[in-house]
């Protein structure tokens, strides 16, 4: 019986802090409708005032914490972003509607110019790379010569997220029946309220019977539908059932799956959604 899932989640450390507090936060941690800044703990600033020259504003900032980790209190002219998009293809917005892009080269902007998607990595050390998806454009980067923060190619300062307000808790996703490698990967953790794609794969077991869904709380999901995580840890239990079975019944939902113009639908209580978990229009 094959794993399902095999990846690993690295975590940064929390500490407690205040709502109105930014706490150095990672992108497996971000979510569509997070508040964020960018900054260098290093010097003490975050990305602000936008400058018709091509970059940020290093705006003083308060840092506390053994590592810097949070910003107490925000230099006047920071730019909060509200997090969009999705992951490979982040965009960042300001709260008076600007858009995050870069137009060429050692350029960037808050006028929507240019690309305005990102890719985000996170190092061990908290740093992370805000790539932009034209790769040609570079990363955005802190330059301490010139205090300002701005895209390059050119190997300058590392930068850091900070999300608003405590990290929501993390909870912990496993399959029962479905080990993951654990000689190098804890179960993966998700922060409650995360979407979670399940997977599509239908093992069989030595009855012959294939997954024909995941079961929790007296609800069944389809496999490739969308799960929505709690703020406890989560077991899915498999429903097994033969191959082509038509229709999966729990204590609480009917479902049916119906083949349209080659599509494969879900209807779910009587309303349609895509073998993705989309609602049909």
């Amino acid at each position: 019986m094959k794993h399902v899932f095999t990846f690993c989640i690295s975590l940064l450390m929390a500490m407690a802090v205040l709502a109105d507090e930014w706490t150095l936060t990672s992108f497996e941690e971000l979510e569509p409708g997070d508040e964020i800044v960018i900054g260098s703990h290093d010097y003490n600033v975050t990305a602000g005032t936008y400058s018709s020259m091509g970059y940020l504003s290093a705006i003083p900032s308060t840092f506390e914490g053994d590592y810097n980790e949070v910003i107490t209190s925000l230099g006047a002219g920071t730019y909060i972003f509200i997090v969009g998009g999705t992951e490979n293809a982040w965009t960042l917005t300001t709260t008076g509607g600007g858009l995050l892009s870069t137009p060429a080269p050692r350029k960037l902007n808050v006028e929507g110019n240019g690309t305005s998607t990102w890719k985000i990595v996170t190092w061990q050390t908290g740093d992370v790379v805000i790539e932009s998806t034209d790769a040609s454009c570079g990363t955005i980067q802190f330059n301490a010569a010139s205090p300002r923060f701005t895209c390059t190619t050119a190997s300058q300062q590392p930068i850091q997220l900070f999300r608003k307000g405590a990290s929501k808790p993390k909870v912990k996703l496993s399959y029962q029946g479905f080990p993951y490698k654990r000689t190098s990967c804890e179960y993966p953790a998700y922060r409650a309220g995360s979407h979670i794609t399940l997977p599509t794969a239908r093992p069989k077991n030595a009855e012959g019977l294939v997954v024909v869904g995941w079961s929790y709380n007296n609800e069944t999901y389809q496999p490739g539908g969308t799960f929505i995580m709690p703020e406890v840890d989560v077991e899915l239990v498999p429903v097994w059932g033969e191959e082509g079975i038509e229709s999966v019944q729990s204590s609480a939902v009917s479902i049916q799956k119906v083949l349209r113009d080659g599509r494969l639908i879900i209807v779910r209580d009587g309303v349609e959604y895509t073998i993705l978990g989309g609602r049909v229009n």
